[in-house]
């Protein structure tokens, strides 16, 4: 409100600066009166809500006020059509609320005297105001509406090192639906030491892997010297094999544990996975695929529908009670996208047998569809196998022939 006497813009029946009364000329009756209704005939006075930009009526302050949310929500538009993951969706959010802040808290609304700091109407009040709720505002999205927290973690590897018997190793994986990186690091290997030097003094190890040696002493009881004859004749004739104690090598995958002079001791330790790399020996093993999809094509209808059609075989020697598949969808840039009903960025689906042994299914396709018309590529992501014996078998990266 304008001060008449002046000039002085104020709030409240007073002007803060010359006291003077604000009054207010009745629509209705004609006459002025202090206060919301008119002393003379009881008509409400209206005071239309005035936003920022508009609540002193200058033309640049309303021409910047209407670029601001001209620009706002082009931003808001933009954000929310490229929301492909739970990450874009509260960050999107977060954007959202910060960039109407200003006009919530600054404008002229009656909830604005109820706020603490904003009902002085100053401005290094409002702007004190505005820095408390910025600072609320980042602590809720970045701890309580972490997308990190809540989410069903996708993770895709990135980067595998093998750990060593001097370094540990790790493995870096990523989550594209809240686009969180995650790292999982490896014991270090123990050493293979293999015995490079025997001798009555010592004996002399060395790591086949990062050839480290140590040296164990061995500590030799002096013998009683004597000039007897048959004494030494008989210690000359002790035979080597009584002489000789064994000193195995630690056992790997493919040997057992072997003295230098060749004798051997248990067994060899064997491969930790016959479909994958061994967390011994870091050798790779692979093998046929339980199971193939054939021909598998898609078409999308008019609607953004997408339908999969496809067959299985069944390269097993068992008979296949359930197949179920799971694959991640994406556009012609390769990013991941969603179904616009259930918003999922994947497909499942369960394929029920029973499925004999080495034979191929009928052709078949999903049920229910996904919907996205920018879908261009899908990438297959889990296969389990489950038989008629009750038992279950994981499709790996280490498969031979899943997809033909």
């Amino acid at each position: 409100m304008k001060c008449k006497k002046c000039g002085t813009e104020f709030e409240g029946n007073f002007c803060s600066k010359c006291g003077e009364k604000s009054t207010t000329q009745c629509k209705k009756c004609g006459a002025e009166y202090i206060g919301d209704f008119c002393t003379n005939c009881g008509a409400k006075s209206i005071q239309p809500k005035k936003l920022l930009g508009f609540r002193s009526n200058k033309t640049w302050k309303k021409v910047l006020s209407i670029i601001y949310l001209v620009f706002t929500g082009l931003a808001i538009l933009g954000s929310v059509t490229s929301i492909t993951s739970m990450s874009d969706f509260v960050t999107t959010l977060s954007m959202i609320i910060s960039l109407l802040v200003p006009y919530i808290f600054l404008s002229n609304f009656k909830f604005r005297k109820k706020i603490p700091l904003f009902n002085k109407y100053s401005a290094g009040m409002s702007a004190l105001g505005l820095v408390c709720v910025y600072i609320a505002i980042a602590i809720i999205f970045s701890v309580f509406l972490n997308p990190a927290n809540f989410c069903d973690h996708k993770w895709i590897e990135k980067e595998n090192v093998k750990s060593t018997c001097t370094e540990q190793g790790y493995i870096k994986s990523h989550c594209d639906l809240c686009d969180t990186d995650n790292t999982e690091y490896i014991d270090k290997l123990e050493h293979t030491f293999e015995i490079i030097e025997d001798t009555e003094e010592k004996t002399v190890k060395k790591c086949s892997v990062c050839s480290e040696t140590i040296t164990d002493k061995k500590q030799v009881e002096k013998e009683n010297t004597t000039t007897d004859k048959d004494s030494k004749e008989d210690t000359s004739t002790e035979s080597k094999a009584e002489k000789h104690k064994h000193k195995y090598s630690k056992a790997t995958c493919d040997k057992p544990e072997t003295c230098s002079c060749g004798e051997v001791k248990g067994e060899p330790l064997g491969h930790t996975t016959d479909c994958g790399i061994c967390s011994r020996c870091d050798k790779e093993f692979r093998k046929q695929s339980p199971i193939t999809i054939i021909n598998w094509t898609y078409n999308i209808d008019s609607a953004g529908g997408v339908e999969w059609n496809m067959n299985i075989k069944n390269n097993t020697d068992k008979q296949i009670k359930y197949v179920t598949l799971e694959w991640n969808c994406y556009n012609a840039v390769g990013d991941l996208i969603r179904d616009e009903i259930g918003w999922e960025t994947y497909y499942r689906l369960r394929f029920t047998g029973p499925l004999d042994a080495h034979a191929t299914s009928t052709r078949f396709c999903n049920a229910t569809k996904f919907y996205n018309h920018s879908f261009k590529s899908s990438k297959l992501t889990e296969a389990v196998v489950e038989y008629m014996d009750g038992t279950t078998e994981k499709v790996t990266a280490y498969h031979d022939n899943v997809i033909q």
